[in-house]
């Protein structure tokens, strides 16, 4: 189990790596053109295999705990407990930044596809995608309401919103023309945020503990989301007033 959990966890790591790259070749490629068209394709192929893998990876760990971490034994039936408590949370908290990620893209291409026939967008796949997430979400919620962890209680709430969210655009009466065009973008952009936020709280978190100390780790987390979210504020806004929306 441990190999097979390090196979996949290896997998994940790398291809993080290419999708922190590989974001930026369509937000700067000229929308619609054929740079833009193949490397979207391609990043978001990247983050369905990067979503898998990190939801693979939480699998196992919630299956077997231990077997996952090569861990034999504990020398208290405290640390067990307590050991088991926390892979439990971050296992589902990490399952739904996964799931995030995948909802994020799959909900983004398929605005894309629909584009105004939003008809095509309520499936059974799609909208169960959006309530797993939901449901998702709100387990975790409660689990970081049980420990009072602040990450999973903000994150749960920031994945509850963007699920309401889609939905919300998926049954909304009336939309202006082209709010697609928004809709595509916020669902690829945020998806993107994903991939940094994940570089920034485990990889970028060395690079961080020199300056900042023992608060690396929640700047580590937070700091891309708010970062990234004002930079989609910005481009959202942009392309409404590009295209009229």
């Amino acid at each position: 189990m441990y190999w097979l959990h390090q196979g996949a966890l290896y997998i994940h790591i790398v291809l993080g790596c290419i999708a922190l790259v590989l974001f930026w070749l369509p937000v700067c490629a000229s929308k619609g053109s054929r740079l833009h068209n193949q490397s979207g394709k391609a990043y978001a192929y990247v983050m369905y295999a990067i979503a898998g893998s990190g939801l693979f990876c939480c699998a196992l760990v919630l299956l077997d705990p231990l077997g996952a971490r090569n861990i034999d034994t504990l020398s208290t039936a405290e640390e067990l407990r307590r050991y088991l408590q926390v892979n439990h949370r971050m296992a589902w908290f990490l399952s739904m930044l996964s799931m995030l990620v995948w909802v994020s893209v799959y909900h983004g291409r398929r605005v894309l596809v629909a584009k105004e026939q939003r008809s095509l967008l309520r499936t059974p796949t799609h909208l169960g995608l959006i309530a797993a997430l939901a449901v998702c979400a709100c387990y975790t919620f409660y689990l970081g309401w049980q420990q009072q962890q602040v990450l999973l209680l903000a994150f749960s709430v920031l994945a509850m919103v963007i699920a309401v969210t889609m939905a919300h655009y998926i049954y909304r009466p009336s939309l202006r023309p082209r709010s697609w065009v928004i809709e595509h973008l916020s669902a690829m952009i945020g998806s993107g945020i994903g991939v940094y936020t994940a570089f920034g709280a485990f990889g970028g978190r060395r690079l961080f503990n020199a300056v900042l100390g023992s608060d690396a780790q929640l700047i580590g987390w937070l700091l891309p989301t708010l970062v990234g979210s004002a930079g989609l504020m910005y481009a959202a806004q942009h392309y409404r007033r590009r295209y009229g929306v």
